[in-house]
């Protein structure tokens, strides 16, 4: 794709050889309502609602463009709910969480949700989607492997090859689409007595004893269902899967699967000179989400707008551009649904038995 992109930068000064201006179109453009949501069963309802600008304006902060006055109204199977309130967040903090309009209905599965937004200067939006219904994770195969062990003054850190080969069974009767997550959750640490000396400034902290696992991304690459999006000439020119999650259940519909899930750069950091048994149970979750099919086209979209050829084509003049999906009236933001799985896997019984360096602070 790097070398696609050094291509397409060439060609058109190969086609336009003469001077330009630039050109503001004089086009009466009012904004409009857009509306996101990603509903989650057995979680309360969250909206953010912004308005559309002007591309040749530049991108504004998402602040300036949420709109703070606008009355949204939750209907399930047809029924009025609630009218969903407004949350600020913390409008003087940029980093914090971005305002919302919540409600407090929990969806459930195979609930029709429908949202309407209303505002007096934007106009209406609405958009409405089905829960899916979650699908069990039937079992899930760890495979763990030791590879090396760096000692230091206070801490051993350890680094695994950590994959799970994790089996589900897709319903035959529909069209299913699926996402993939994996989360860590470790023991709190607990304070010790133990004074080290830290490098490089030789300064003295009291450490708490922990035992904690770490993994920097899935690898993508390895599982092939992860590129059932790619077209013949994204991998004729190596296009990347990575950090796409989404997958549809076209090559597996009806079947059992074997999904592999490989985890990059797993590390294990320990300070457990007592062997605190409560410390080495860190846990994997693995969470297999059923998403609806607008959730799954927008992804999709997104993808081939930032990653794929026919976006690359399209940014760059030669090829109709490609449009982010959206299910919402207006035509600007994406109302989607998702059920979670999750199965947990305890890597209790592989950190245990780890090769432990004996703890000696005064080295």
């Amino acid at each position: 794709m790097a070398i696609l992109k050094y291509i397409l930068s060439f060609i058109p000064l190969l086609l336009l050889c003469s001077c330009y201006t630039d050109f503001e179109p004089a086009l009466e453009t009012k904004p409009v309502l857009c509306m996101n949501s990603l509903l989650t069963s057995g979680e309360p309802v969250e909206v953010s609602l912004t308005h559309t600008w002007r591309f040749s304006a530049g991108k504004p902060d998402n602040r300036d463009i949420n709109v703070a006055d606008a009355d949204i109204e939750g209907y399930a199977n047809g029924r009025f709910i609630e009218n969903l309130v407004y949350d600020p967040g913390d409008a003087d903090d940029k980093n914090s969480r971005q305002p919302v309009y919540r409600g407090q209905f929990v969806p459930s599965p195979d609930d029709q949700i429908e949202l309407r937004a209303h505002h007096p200067s934007y106009g209406e939006a609405f958009a409405s989607v089905v829960m899916p219904r979650p699908l069990p994770i039937t079992k899930v195969t760890p495979d763990i492997e030791f590879t090396n062990c760096l000692p230091s003054s206070y801490i051993n850190t350890y680094t695994l090859k950590t994959g799970f080969i994790t089996e589900f069974t897709d319903p035959g009767e529909t069209d299913n689409y699926y996402t993939v997550e994996v989360s860590v959750k470790n023991p709190k640490p607990i304070p010790s007595d133990v004074l080290v000396t830290i490098w490089p400034d030789n300064t003295q902290k009291y450490v708490d004893y922990t035992g904690n696992y770490q993994f920097d991304r899935i690898d993508f690459e390895r599982e092939p269902i992860f590129s059932e999006h790619l077209s013949n000439i994204d991998h004729l020119l190596d296009s990347s899967a990575w950090g796409y999650s989404f997958f549809s259940d076209q090559q597996i519909n009806g079947k059992s699967y074997p999904l592999q899930i490989h985890l990059i750069d797993c590390l294990y950091y320990v300070l457990n000179p007592k062997h605190i048994e409560s410390l080495y149970h860190s846990e994997i979750i693995i969470s297999l989400g059923s998403i609806s099919a607008d959730y799954y086209k927008y992804m999709l979209s997104m993808w081939k707008v930032n990653s794929g050829f026919e976006g690359e084509l399209g940014n760059n003049g030669l090829a109709d551009p490609i449009f982010i999906y959206s299910n919402v009236s207006t035509g600007a933001g994406i109302v989607a649904a998702r059920s979670v799985s999750k199965y947990t896997v305890d890597l209790s019984d592989y950190v245990r038995d780890l090769p432990y360096q004996d703890f000696n602070p005064t080295k």
